[in-house]
C-alpha cells in the first residue's frame, strides 16, 4: 500500500523518521523538528556574525547560510501547530 499525501510518497522510512520525531518526544516543544530549528538558528546567528570577519570566505558562508535557512523553514513546516486543526487530529 502507497500512502501519497498532496502527491508526495510517505515511505515506510519517512514513516519511520516521523514516528521517532513525535511519538518519542509527545511535546511539541520537545520534538526533533523544534530542536533542529533552534540549532539552525543558532548556526545562523553564528555565520551572520563571520560575515563581517572573514571576508575570503564570504561567498562560501552567504551559501552555507541560504542551506540553513532552507532548512530550517523546512522543519518549521514539519511542527505541529499547538491543537491542531479538525484534519490532522487523531
Amino acid at each position: 500500500m502507497k500512502t501519497i499525501i498532496e502527491g508526495v510518497e510517505i515511505t515506510p522510512a519517512i514513516a519511520e523518521i516521523l514516528k521517532k520525531w513525535f511519538i518519542f518526544n509527545p511535546n511539541i516543544e520537545d520534538s526533533y523538528p523544534e530542536y533542529y530549528v533552534t540549532e539552525l538558528s543558532d548556526m545562523q546567528d553564528y555565520f551572520c556574525r563571520k560575515l563581517d570577519e572573514d571576508p575570503e570566505e564570504l561567498q562560501t558562508i552567504k551559501v552555507m547560510l541560504l542551506f540553513i535557512i532552507a532548512l530550517k523553514d523546512d522543519f518549521k513546516q514539519l511542527i505541529p501547530k499547538k491543537g491542531g486543526d479538525d484534519e490532522t487530529q487523531a
